[in-house]
């Protein structure tokens, strides 16, 4: 009705986005022609009103998508100036702080989150900040913000992971055990490739380095498949 409704075409382009650019849509050509029609809608609406946050969530989640980290950074930085009292920007720009490696600047960003609004901590933030004390090794941490998110949302699959691996290096193996029967109950065939929704050799090479020195000894320790 309204083709040139700025908030309209950043609402389609979020809502195409968001299932495309978190492994929700298993066709690859269907999921790259999603994220491509989400990222042609945002720039039309930035075009028209640049001051509406939402656009660069999208154009971050394109830039994340296709190996742009800086881009994505940069997007979820504009998304935060506009719109600084809303949580789920420090957890958005967290999560690009965590595809760079960067846990300790994650971590700040998402206890600002929590912050904001502690009593309606989002799932996501709680895994977000899980996942970060768990990649600075901090695994007691790591096991208490994973449970909390699964208080909230016991469908977080790669939770169940994380926790397996919090709790091996900690050396509670009745617990791992206990979460990776969890993880398989959840989705059979999950696996290391699971894990993360891109290849691992397009991550940058802080993460990289991470992934090889601290999480693939995690995860064989808790005896996850491969």
């Amino acid at each position: 009705l309204e083709p040139n409704n700025a908030p309209a075409l950043a609402g389609l382009a979020a809502s195409l986005s968001v299932p495309a650019a978190n492994g929700f849509i298993a066709d690859a050509v269907v999921r790259e022609k999603q994220l491509v029609e989400a990222r042609d809608l945002a720039l039309k609406a930035k075009a028209l009103d640049p001051s509406l946050p939402g656009i660069y969530v999208t154009l971050s989640d394109y830039a994340d998508t296709h190996g742009d980290y800086e881009g994505a950074r940069r997007a979820s930085e504009t998304a935060l100036s506009l719109e600084p009292k809303n949580p789920w920007r420090y957890s958005n720009l967290a999560s690009d702080y965590l595809m760079a490696g960067e846990a300790t600047r994650a971590i700040e960003l998402l206890a600002k989150a929590v912050h904001l609004d502690p009593r309606h901590v989002p799932d996501g933030t709680l895994l977000n900040m899980g996942a970060a004390q768990f990649m600075i090794g901090d695994d007691g941490a790591a096991t208490e913000w994973l449970l909390k998110a699964l208080d909230k949302n016991p469908g977080l699959t790669v939770t169940y992971a994380l926790l397996a691996m919090a709790y091996a290096r900690k050396g509670d193996h009745v617990r791992s055990r206990a979460a990776a029967a969890d993880l398989l109950r959840a989705d059979p065939k999950y696996k290391l490739s699971s894990f993360e929704i891109r290849r691992i050799e397009g991550f940058p090479a802080a993460y990289k380095a991470w992934w090889k020195a601290k999480l693939l000894p995690a995860w064989r320790l808790a005896r996850l498949p491969e």
